[in-house]
């Protein structure tokens, strides 16, 4: 019999070599139900900061090529702002400045921290629960870590849908700009 003698530290390397090979749903516990539902959520909120950036455009006045030059690389906070000012200079006191207002405040307050919860997640397996978890993080003022969270498929499904319904309305609110903004003096 021969026996090897090999060094704890190589046998630790290869072990994190091996766990660095597997697919990261592996690693964090993640199926495939988790990663569509995250994958959704994803996706939809594109989807609201593209429309974010159409009505930035739509305001402004702003040929499409102009207007992906000026938001591709703007904040989601910093485009709600433009729009929100854009609004009241353009179209101040009409029913769609507050309707856009309302909405892009309920996007922002609520919908945001939700996909932030989901898209920023550090996610993993939890052998207390047997199911994937999230391990929520923050560093605003002061380092705050936790308590998990089990998140099913299910439960970030919804979180999706909300957001799909919310990008379908803001989707409804441009069209209503789009429409509003030739009728008004002096624009553009």
């Amino acid at each position: 019999m021969i026996y090897f003698a090999y060094p704890t530290s190589l046998i630790i390397m290869i072990i994190h070599l091996e766990s660095l090979m597997m697919p990261l749903k592996d690693k964090v516990g993640l199926n495939d139900e988790h990663l569509k539902a995250i994958g959704l959520v994803a996706v939809h909120w594109a989807f609201i900061e593209n429309i974010l950036s159409s009505i930035i455009w739509s305001i402004a006045h702003l040929r499409h090529t102009r207007g992906i030059a000026i938001t591709t690389h703007l904040s989601e906070r910093s485009r709600q702002d433009i729009c929100n000012a854009l609004a009241h200079e353009t179209f101040r006191g009409h029913p769609e400045e507050k309707e856009l207002n309302d909405h892009l405040k309920y996007i922002f307050d609520t919908l945001h921290l939700k996909r932030n919860k989901i898209v920023h997640a550090s996610w993993g397996y939890s052998a207390t629960s047997g199911a994937s978890d999230i391990l929520p993080v923050r560093a605003r003022g002061k380092v705050k870590i936790g308590p998990r969270e089990s998140l099913a498929p299910e439960d970030i499904m919804k979180i999706a849908e909300e957001i799909q319904d919310a990008a379908f309305k803001l989707e409804q609110i441009r069209a209503k700009i789009s429409q509003l903004l030739p009728t008004l003096s002096g624009w553009p």
